[in-house]
């Protein structure tokens, strides 16, 4: 659990940094010459996501953005390997739609979780006190 603001701060730059180059990585398309050419529109879509969780990190609540963002990070990272080695038509369909569901269900499934994990005592029921039964 990190409880250094600073940490999690340095740690959201690291997840955002991250995301801006996988986002940029696999927004090249390939041309008819053999070179490659970048895609502005996939590249700012694929942004979108990361533009989101650090709009949240400006409230800065420590590991609950770090979690929101380590599991963002690591469903982008999957989805973008299984659509690279399966090309397949539904595949890059999903990768087309995919920073919409990241941005939707990912990110706040992360803010659960994260929130979940911030505060185990409280997440079911509540732990007694020390003395009290």
């Amino acid at each position: 659990m990190i409880k250094d603001i600073e940490t999690a701060r340095g740690a959201a730059y690291v997840i955002i940094l991250t995301g801006f180059v996988l986002a940029l990585a696999t927004s090249f398309d390939p041309q008819p010459t053999g070179a490659y050419k970048l895609s502005w529109g996939r590249l700012i879509w694929s942004l979108v996501p990361y533009l989101a969780y650090s709009s949240f990190t400006i409230l800065n609540r420590g590991e609950i953005f770090v979690t929101a963002g380590i599991l963002l990070l690591g469903v982008d990272v999957y989805a973008r390997l299984h659509g690279a080695l399966f090309d397949a038509e539904t595949s890059r369909a999903l990768i087309r739609y995919f920073p919409l569901w990241l941005t939707v269900i990912v990110l706040p499934a992360g803010l659960l979780l994260g929130r979940l994990i911030a505060r185990p005592g409280r997440a079911g029921r509540q732990q007694p006190e020390a003395g009290t039964e």
